[in-house]
């Protein structure tokens, strides 16, 4: 390969890796932003529900805030890892769906379904953003 060829091919490399080093960067944070997101979603839904039923009280609160702080933490863990992080906040998200289900049985599949369908789109995106992360962090080679 003569010298003008190397080059170019050495210019492609470097502005492919630019691009990808952007693209980690951009899709990882947008991850952590949608968990976090969701943390709020959990949060706003909480405080609704207890001011609803007028049992806004210091323990409660306390307990409300438990499921947005786990998913706060995991966000700042998505910056290093968006992909584990997305599974994880999946996971967790399922698992309350499904203690719902047991505690209250079929009527709460139908409660909420406002705020399941906003937790199902903030899920696929985070997912999508995770998997674009992943891909460029692949391409760089980190």
């Amino acid at each position: 390969m003569n010298e003008p060829e190397q080059h170019i091919l050495t210019e492609y490399m470097e502005g492919n890796r630019e691009v990808q080093e952007h693209i980690w960067n951009t899709e990882r944070r947008r991850t952590r932003n949608r968990i976090w997101f969701i943390a709020l979603a959990f949060l706003a839904a909480d405080l609704l529900a207890l001011g609803m039923a007028n049992l806004l009280t210091g323990p409660a609160l306390l307990a409300s805030l438990l499921v947005p702080g786990l998913l706060l933490a995991i966000g700042f863990w998505a910056l290093a890892h968006p992909l584990p992080a997305i599974i994880t906040v999946t996971v967790l998200v399922l698992a309350i769906f499904g203690y719902q289900f047991y505690r209250y049985g079929w009527s709460s599949l139908l409660s909420g379904l406002l705020m399941k369908g906003l937790l199902a789109g903030l899920l696929i995106a985070g997912w999508k953003s995770a998997r674009e992360a992943e891909a460029a962090r692949r391409q760089i080679g980190t």
